[in-house]
C-alpha cells in the first residue's frame, strides 16, 4: 500500500499482471541509440536530487511529460528483467506542490551494476500524470515481487520539494542547452 494512495485501488496481484502486460507492449528497440526517442531522454545527475546519494543518476524521459517518460522507464525495466539484473533499491518520492494534497511523483531504481535511474512525469492530481503514476506503480509492484525488494517511499513537504524541483529543472535546462540549442 502506497503512502499516497493510488486513485484506483487494485490488488497487488492485479498490479503485477498489468505490469507484465505493460512490459509486453513496449518496443524492444525503443532505447536503441539509433532511435529518435533515445537522444533526449537521459539527463545526467552527479548525485541523487532526492536524498543526496553520491552516485550518478540518469533521469529517463522529460520531467512533466508523462507518456514519453513512462515509456522510457518501461523500456529500462524491461531491459533490467531481460538481463536478470538485480536492483539494489526501488524508491518512490512524493514532492508536495503548492496545492495541498497534490504531489509530483518520481520513481527511482538504484543499481550498482548498471545505471541508477529515475523518472518524472507522474503526479496525483492530473489525468495524464495520474495515469503515468498508475502505470509505474504497476511496474514497481512487478519489480518488487520478481526481485524481492521492498519499495521505499518518502514524502517531501513543499519547501524541500521546491528545492528538489529547481535542481531537476536546472539540470534539464543545462542538458538541453548543451545538446540542442545551437550557438550563434
Amino acid at each position: 500500500m502506497s503512502i499516497i494512495p493510488v486513485n484506483s485501488e487494485i490488488s497487488q496481484q492485479e498490479k503485477i499482471k498489468r505490469g507484465i502486460a505493460l512490459l509486453a507492449a513496449i518496443d524492444d528497440n525503443f532505447l536503441s541509440p539509433d532511435s529518435e526517442d533515445y537522444r533526449y531522454r537521459a539527463v545526467e545527475f552527479k548525485k541523487s536530487p532526492f536524498d543526496g546519494l553520491d552516485k550518478k543518476f540518469i533521469m529517463l524521459g522529460e520531467d512533466g511529460v508523462s507518456e514519453p517518460s513512462v515509456k522510457t522507464m518501461r523500456a529500462f525495466i524491461k531491459m533490467l528483467l531481460a538481463h536478470n539484473t538485480q536492483p539494489q533499491a526501488l524508491k518512490i518520492f512524493y514532492l508536495q506542490t503548492s496545492k495541498e494534497n497534490c504531489h509530483d511523483i518520481y520513481f527511482v531504481i538504484e543499481n550498482d551494476m548498471a545505471m541508477n535511474v529515475f523518472c518524472g512525469g507522474c503526479n496525483d492530481y492530473s489525468g495524464g500524470g495520474s495515469l503515468a503514476r498508475e502505470k509505474l506503480d504497476m511496474l514497481f509492484a512487478l519489480l518488487s515481487f520478481s526481485k524481492n525488494i521492498k519499495i521505499a517511499e518518502r514524502e517531501f513537504g513543499f519547501k524541500e520539494a521546491s528545492v528538489i524541483g529547481e535542481v531537476i529543472e536546472h539540470s534539464q535546462f543545462e542538458f538541453y542547452k548543451r545538446n540542442f540549442i545551437k550557438k550563434v
